[in-house]
């Protein structure tokens, strides 16, 4: 039998706390963003907690666009990111 407990926070990420504090300046919720990226809910839900730490770059340029923000920008915060925890830094 396997034993289902309380899972253990997961750490946000720096990407997942950049697109939330743009989706929040817009007044934004998750669902209006997901709908506006095109993105399901709960995808946009795991990356801003932290479940999915590296989305893909195609994911990135749709939530730039639905944020307004820069081109480039989300991808760069999960280059240093990535880089980070590949250092063991983060």
């Amino acid at each position: 039998m396997i034993r289902i407990g309380p899972q253990k926070p997961r750490k946000t990420t720096p990407l997942g706390r950049a697109i939330r504090t743009a989706r929040l300046k817009l007044g934004l919720t998750q669902k209006q963003l997901a709908e506006a990226a095109g993105l399901w809910s709960t995808k946009l839900c795991a990356i801003e907690t932290g479940a999915i730490r590296f989305p893909t770059e195609e994911t990135l340029r749709k939530l730039e666009k639905a944020l307004r923000l820069p081109e480039g920008e989300l991808l760069k915060i999960r280059e240093t990111y990535l880089r980070r925890v590949m250092e063991g830094k983060a």
